[in-house]
């Protein structure tokens, strides 16, 4: 039998992170691993508290939950944050989903600081963290942690012509070249 992990997982408020999230949770609970959640209240605009149904799901899998101490001034409120296109105020109609995604970064100093103080206050073998979540993940690795960024979505962009440089690049260099091996 393998010795059981401490595995923290950084997950936020949002229907499709719970769906892919907690089966895999559930999973490694089901196999032993010790499980704590720190469970925010979004990246984006919402000021969306956690469900009593996500809550209700971590209590049934058995994870125990850890409190995000959300930042005194909403991250999207600061000023420095401010929308603002690619180039100038516009931003290419492909692109909306790419700067939305980007300014989920805004969020980065909450969760390395929130992640930051759980992993002093008590050491885990793994971070699990939501890719969106960059500040969870810095944390990690600044604490020489183990992490992993779960990706529970396909990139928005598989156009032809993205298509066609991955397999120009798979028939020429091969597989492995193609995810950096």
């Amino acid at each position: 039998m393998v010795r059981p992990l401490s595995i923290l997982a950084c997950m936020f408020k949002a229907a499709a992170i719970s769906r892919s999230f907690l089966p895999i949770l559930g999973q490694l609970i089901a196999r032993g691993h010790l499980v704590r959640v720190i469970a925010g209240p979004g990246v984006r605009r919402s000021r969306l508290k956690l469900g009593a149904s996500l809550l209700r799901h971590l209590d049934e899998m058995g994870a125990a939950l850890v409190p995000f101490r959300e930042p005194r001034v909403h991250p999207f409120d600061d000023a420095n944050f401010a929308d603002r296109g690619l180039i100038g105020s516009w931003t290419p109609r492909s692109f909306p989903s790419v700067q939305q995604e980007a300014r989920a970064t805004v969020w980065a100093p909450a969760w390395a600081l929130n992640v930051s103080n759980e992993l002093r206050r008590e050491k885990v073998d793994l971070v699990v963290a939501d890719f969106v979540l960059l500040g969870a993940l810095v944390a990690a690795e600044a604490a020489r942690i183990r992490h992993i960024a779960l990706m529970h979505t396909v990139y928005p962009w598989p156009t032809p012509v993205y298509q066609l440089t991955v397999l120009v690049m798979h028939r020429r260099q091969g597989f492995g070249a193609l995810c950096g091996t």
